[in-house]
């Protein structure tokens, strides 16, 4: 049974937004026995145990290895080919080429080590992709196929977008969402999600923004942590903690203090460019502790975003239902 109903909010949300409160459910109906889809189980596993493993490396290294995509993304095409097929729509499977266009950048393109002006992927094949990918795109049009399937090659592009001005910080993060519109592009229907939210946003953002809810827990348990050891400052308990200047490099964190006119100065979001340099001028200046700010995994948010999608609902929805009744 839902915990919360705002059919008012709710419906205007799907007038603001465009998009039915249906959207995306036409792949996951369940049968007249009350059954659903095998396939949306399937999702569900497998985004968690690729994000459970992305999160321990993230812990671990801070960086999510290309291998783990490379398994992802080709699994999660093959489910929704496998989806399309079931269902007849053979027209639409002209989204997979689409699609593989814009994956190019992911495993080609997309380091130090391999990047365009190496020449990694030649210029004639980027040419040819492109071509087959506008082709498709427009047999699709023009075949009478579904254009809710255009929303898949559209949010890998938004994704590209969010990391190229910085809402993904990392590309570790970029790639675990694309992976995710690979994965789950459209509202699943395993069962009813505990909060009965409307299907406003594409599930791949509803995934993303319940997962920045959760992310804002962090600094309150950062400050718990601070009181416990008697590091009180505000606001900086609240975003980092405190370190000796010779434990910092080999950690996961940035110096949250830095050196400006002979003075100690605070900066609640630290530079990762300008790092190095700030706890060089802390340790020539004979500061021994200092405030850090931890290099926190996106990964495990996500994780969390992904399950309380799947599972509570959109938090974002319901949390502004909740301020406007």
């Amino acid at each position: 049974m839902a915990f919360f109903h705002f059919p008012t909010l709710f419906q205007a949300c799907d007038v603001l937004f465009f998009l039915p409160s249906t959207m995306g459910k036409r792949f996951t109906v369940p049968d007249d026995n009350g059954n659903v889809e095998p396939l949306d189980v399937a999702r569900f596993v497998i985004g968690i145990v690729f994000l459970m493993m992305a999160s321990v490396t993230d812990i671990r290294t801070r960086k999510v290895p290309n291998a783990l995509w490379a398994g992802v993304m080709p699994s999660a095409l093959a489910i929704l080919a496998l989806d399309l097929v079931v269902q007849d729509m053979y027209v639409e499977l002209l989204t997979i080429p689409m699609v593989l266009f814009l994956l190019l950048p992911v495993f080609f393109e997309g380091g130090e080590s391999t990047d365009l002006e190496k020449g990694l992927l030649a210029t004639p094949l980027w040419i040819a992709a492109g071509v087959i990918s506008l082709v498709s795109a427009g047999a699709l049009y023009a075949l009478g196929g579904d254009p809710v399937m255009f929303l898949i090659p559209g949010l890998i592009l938004l994704v590209y977008g969010m990391y190229v001005v910085g809402l993904l910080f990392g590309g570790g993060d970029a790639k675990a969402m694309i992976a995710l519109v690979l994965l789950v592009p459209f509202h699943p229907d395993v069962w009813t999600s505990l909060l009965s939210t409307p299907d406003v946003l594409p599930f791949p953002i509803t995934v993303l923004m319940d997962a920045m809810l959760l992310f804002l827990v962090i600094p309150v348990g950062i400050a718990v942590f601070n009181i416990t050891r008697g590091d009180l400052g505000f606001p900086e308990m609240f975003f980092g903690y405190r370190m000796d200047t010779s434990d910092v490099a080999r950690n996961h964190v940035w110096p949250m203090e830095k050196v400006v006119n002979m003075q100690r100065v605070m900066v609640l979001f630290p530079s990762r460019s300008s790092a190095d340099e700030n706890l060089s001028s802390l340790r020539k200046a004979g500061v021994d502790r200092i405030w850090v700010a931890p290099k926190i995994p996106f990964m495990i948010p996500l994780l969390m975003g992904f399950v309380a999608a799947f599972i509570i609902g959109d938090l974002m929805i319901a949390y502004v239902a909740w301020l406007v009744p």
